[in-house]
């Protein structure tokens, strides 16, 4: 596999759920559990977070369990993820969000793995077809692959402010669709993001 990496977007400012990246997660903060679920699986990580100051503690987290961490701009993730990569040797990375535990490293790897077989310029779980949503897995398990060449050449002037926070909406006209076959059977009625409290509190007494 080429060299590959994957970012993981935290911050501490939710404004359904404030501070939900600390909301503890098998006795650790949800996106130290993330990330280290990772790690574990052979995936390199890097914490992609913001310089304000309410996002110093995430930073602090990060460095005291060794896990790769980057600041950047607050609202503008586009850029907060493309200053991280031009720094990087990565030929392909993978955009997470800090509020799904329950990724699957393995469907991690197989939208890797299909997307540099097919040269793919955006691989992702989830497209647009005429405005409605199309996905191959549940909300909470969404994966984005990206050939950073591209990301990084692509000019955020044009993207949206809505565009530069959710990232993936600013290349619709580039995405294929991953096919559900290459992924883990899910249960679609099983809670896997964290949105809200009551997210939360499912979550974790169906562990």
């Amino acid at each position: 596999m080429k060299k590959t990496k994957i970012l993981l977007q935290v911050r501490s400012n939710s404004s359904r759920l404030p501070g939900k990246a600390f909301l503890y997660f098998k006795g650790e903060p949800l996106f130290i559990y993330i990330a280290k679920r990772l790690q574990r699986s052979g995936l390199d990580v890097c914490v992609v977070t913001s310089k304000e100051k309410s996002d110093q503690a995430i930073f602090s987290f990060c460095r005291k369990n060794e896990i790769e961490v980057f600041r950047g701009e607050l609202n503008n993730v586009y850029k907060r993820m493309r200053d991280y990569l031009v720094t990087s040797d990565s030929k392909y990375f993978v955009r997470l969000t800090g509020d799904n535990p329950l990724i699957d490293p393995s469907d991690i790897k197989a939208a890797l793995n299909y997307s540099i077989a097919n040269d793919l310029i955006v691989g992702s779980s989830r497209t647009w077809i005429e405005g409605k949503m199309m996905r191959t897995l549940p909300k909470g398990c969404s994966i984005d692959v990206f050939q950073k060449a591209f990301f990084i050449d692509n000019n955020d002037s044009i993207i949206s402010d809505f565009d530069k926070e959710h990232v993936i909406t600013g290349f619709k006209d580039q995405i294929t669709l991953l096919p559900k076959s290459i992924f883990a059977p899910k249960n679609e009625n099983d809670v896997y993001s964290i949105d809200n409290l009551d997210d939360y509190l499912k979550l974790i007494t169906s562990e």
